[in-house]
């Protein structure tokens, strides 16, 4: 068989089913230079441990401890600060992985609580208009038990119908999510990675179903038979209740309405900053390129092969690869560099000269590029201002750098012209690099969107035989199949010690870069508008035991003259007495994080967000008040007069 450029003989055959260490269904031995490898230099390599019967992760850790101990006395400049981190492969996250999971689904858990209010009062106002029917059976011979047996199965048939459809969702989410991170992945997701529901996640959730129904059904049952049980039989017949909702249901919906509050807007400010980086996005046809990562090996013997002649041979074996690529009908431009634009980020620290009699600016985000000879060309990004980069700006000791269209609209530029400017860079110590002069501006690529719009570039010249990593970008005018095919097969014909390390297609590369932005900004506004669902039901909880409690008390104001107006003012005003409130404390809190943590945000920024936060939430409560203000208005005042 043929593997790459090199053909194998299969010698072996694992076992139906074996796919370590993700789903590989081929190995190949590793091959080691004979001569060994300098300090820092070699593959890189991931050890797997079988741990022993009996044996630890902390028995393993120390043991690896006195290893590299032993390691760095006879190599103290490469082994002194290493230390070994011991990991499971698959299964449960380590404890520091598993609180950060735990703080990523703090939201999750904020949900939830909000859930558990709003059913909670539900369930409160199903019980408090039927707390006649519950002190009629109470006084007719029914026995507690009797009444709290029926609620707990009327709850319990509830709870698991809900278990069962989140149930249901949940399967098929998971099974919906691993197709959909699978489908980039030729190997698929790794082996240990279950699409499915365990037996004791689905006896959780029926025990969580008896627990609900058990607080929920039983709960306000033994408030509805325990108390007030003679005014509810002298309420007979009123249609009232004489159930109230209390100071702890009054706080929990404050709350719950001043947790919506507070994610509205950046929920808003993440589903607009996703919308417009796609837009953006879409600008830059990354569907025309493919990148090409690229490996030379030495040759067997270290001191065989100065630097100087492994420079040499690089950049001639990427010529003719270059050469050979170019003879292909579907590839168009051919360049390269450390990496493509946008898709791999690197950020420094630096600072700008702006004028030489004035303080250089800092910044801490700027993005850096090497750029090779037809970078911008082949891209389509033309030079906007000054110039190219030239050949004398490849060879060593150049200090000459060029800049993108969003270097210039930074602050720290105060507008002025970058052509002529200097930049450098600074270490994570202070140290400070040489200046660079800045030579050209080139225009925005529009796939590296930030904050402030585009990220700022400073992209340096950069050379075949130095540049590391060696990625290569190819423009496609044809078939990109065929494109990726010759590549391959085009390394080996130039030198058999070049290994085509990867290759991806730049809109497989710009998906894994948005997945994650697409993934926040989905999981944020789906908890926004499940909390704005979830006030709406408690809203809507609120108004109606305030409906049931005063059915007598409406229909004698409609009786004696009141208008439907007044009648409306006052069956809203408790859900708009809840709903400020519940403003308040959100706007409050929005404030506060948007003044102490924002600085620079302006006044008028954050006014506008407070306006809108507020408006959606209003918004909210008056669409919940609808239905029981309807009810409210249809009762009769004859309703009323039968009973007095």
């Amino acid at each position: 068989m043929q593997v790459g450029t090199t053909k194998a003989i299969v010698v072996g055959v694992m076992p139906e089913g074996f796919g370590f260490p993700i789903n590989h269904q081929l190995w190949l031995p590793l091959q080691l230079r004979p001569s060994g490898y300098a300090p820092l230099e070699g593959v890189p390599v991931r050890v797997f441990g079988l741990l022993a019967p009996g044996a630890s992760r902390a028995q393993v850790t120390a043991e690896l401890d006195l290893l590299l101990n032993r390691v760095a006395t006879s190599s103290p400049q490469t082994h002194t600060n290493l230390r070994p981190n011991v990991r499971p492969y698959g299964g449960r996250s380590p404890g520091g992985a598993a609180i950060e999971l735990a703080l990523r689904h703090l939201p999750i858990l904020l949900v939830l609580v909000m859930a558990c209010v709003t059913v909670g009062i539900l369930i409160y106002a199903r019980i408090a208009t039927r707390d006649a029917e519950i002190a009629m059976r109470f006084a007719l011979g029914a026995n507690r038990a009797r009444i709290l047996r029926q609620l707990f199965g009327e709850a319990l048939v509830l709870t698991s119908a809900a278990g069962l459809v989140g149930l249901t969702a949940a399967h098929g989410a998971l099974r919906w999510g691993k197709a959909l991170a699978s489908s980039g992945q030729a190997a698929g997701l790794p082996f240990w990675m279950e699409s499915g529901l365990r037996m004791s996640t689905i006896l959780y959730a029926m025990g969580l179903a008896v627990v609900a129904a058990a607080i929920l059904g039983v709960m306000p049952a033994l408030k509805a038979t325990g108390e007030r049980m003679q005014s509810q039989l002298q309420n007979l017949g009123s249609g009232g209740s004489t159930l109230r909702f209390g100071r702890v249901w009054t706080t929990a919906m404050i709350i719950q309405v001043a947790l919506t509050v507070i994610v509205i807007p950046p929920a808003i400010g993440i589903a607009t900053e996703g919308v417009r980086d796609r837009v953006i996005r879409a600008r830059f046809r990354v569907e025309d390129y493919i990148a090409v990562r690229l490996e030379l090996e030495r040759d067997a013997g270290r001191d065989e092969e100065s630097d100087a002649a492994f420079a040499a041979r690089r950049a001639r074996t990427y010529a003719e690869l270059e050469r050979l690529i170019l003879q292909e009908p579907g590839a168009s431009a051919v360049t390269f560099g450390d990496r493509l634009p946008g898709l791999e980020v690197a950020v420094r620290r630096a600072e700008v000269e702006i004028t030489p009699d004035a303080s250089p600016q800092p910044t801490n985000e700027m993005w850096t590029a090497m750029a090779g000879p037809g970078y911008f060309e082949t891209f389509d990004r033309p030079i906007v201002a000054g110039r190219d980069f030239t050949a004398a700006d490849r060879t060593e000791g150049s200090r000459t750098v060029i800049v993108n269209e969003a270097f210039t609209r930074r602050r720290f530029m105060q507008g002025a012209n970058p052509i002529g400017r200097r930049v450098r860079y600074l270490a994570g110590d202070g140290t400070r690099g040489e200046w660079l002069e800045i030579v050209g501006i080139v225009r925005d690529f529009g796939i590296t969107p930030t904050d402030l719009g585009e990220a700022p570039y400073i992209y340096h010249a950069a050379s075949a035989g130095t540049v590391a990593p060696l990625v290569m970008g190819v423009r496609i005018a044809g078939d990109r199949a065929a494109v990726i095919r010759r590549v391959r097969a085009a390394a080996g014909e130039v030198d058999q010690r070049l290994r085509v390390a990867e290759v991806q297609t730049l809109d497989d590369l710009a998906w894994d870069a948005e997945i994650e932005g697409m993934t926040a900004t989905g999981a944020v506004s789906s908890i926004v508008l499940l909390g704005l669902f979830l006030s709406a039901c408690g809203i809507y909880s609120l108004v109606s035991i305030s409906v049931a409690r005063r059915t007598r008390e409406i229909g004698l104001r409609t009786a004696l003259g009141a208008s439907r107006r007044q009648v409306l003012v006052s069956i809203v005003s408790k859900a708009g007495w809840l709903v400020v409130n519940g403003l308040a404390a959100g706007n409050g809190v929005i404030a506060l994080v948007l003044t102490f943590t924002a600085q620079r945000l302006p006044v008028v920024f954050i006014t506008r967000a407070l306006i809108i936060t507020s408006a959606i939430m209003l918004t909210v409560g008056l669409l919940a008040c609808l239905a029981p203000a309807r009810r409210a208005l249809r009762i009769h005042p004859t309703d009323a007069l039968r009973h007095l």
